[in-house]
């Protein structure tokens, strides 16, 4: 998900005038001092005094797209592997892709599946975060891309919430 911030300073007199500059920004899709990124979805307002004066911050969010895969680790340097923290943030994305496109009884974009596997066989690498459950859960992950190759919604969904399961179960110990 992206974002764009903007901040203004304003005073009781001019907050009506920054207010409709802001909805004009939006009606023509952004100006030189309000940017408006294209397709955003959400707009978060807040409001603050500090001294006798108003700011304003709004934060404009654009959603992340199911069929981006989050992809940064896919092709990595064995010296030079992510830290452990940071792969699985980035695991995360995908599995949250991969979940959700399971529970709508369709399956996920090849890259997506493709990213979170290679990320799958890279975490098992990394030991002392849950050693006891990598070869379950590497089977488990083995059942999900061949429930994937057959077209297999209902297997892949199945394979899906098994390998929550053990994610659970796993944090439940080591997070």
């Amino acid at each position: 998900m992206g974002s764009t911030k903007i901040y203004r300073d304003a005073s009781d007199d001019t907050l009506p005038n920054l207010l409709r500059e802001l909805a004009d920004a939006i009606e023509q899709g952004g100006t030189d001092a309000v940017p408006v990124p294209a397709g955003f979805d959400r707009l978060k307002l807040s409001f603050r005094t500090r001294s006798g004066q108003l700011f304003m911050k709004g934060k404009f969010k654009t959603p992340r797209r199911d069929d981006a895969p989050n992809m940064d680790f896919m092709d990595y340097d064995e010296d030079d592997k992510p830290g452990y923290s940071s792969l699985k943030s980035h695991m995360k994305t995908n599995f949250r892709t991969i979940l959700r496109h399971a529970h709508r009884g369709e399956l996920p974009p090849a890259e997506v599946l493709s990213s979170f596997m290679a990320d799958s066989r890279l975490m098992v690498t990394y030991p002392g975060y849950g050693d006891e459950f990598y070869p379950e859960y590497l089977s488990a992950c083995e059942r999900l891309e061949a429930a994937y190759a057959a077209g297999d919604v209902a297997a892949f969904r199945a394979e899906a919430d098994t390998l929550a399961a053990l994610k659970a179960r796993c944090h439940d110990l080591y997070d």
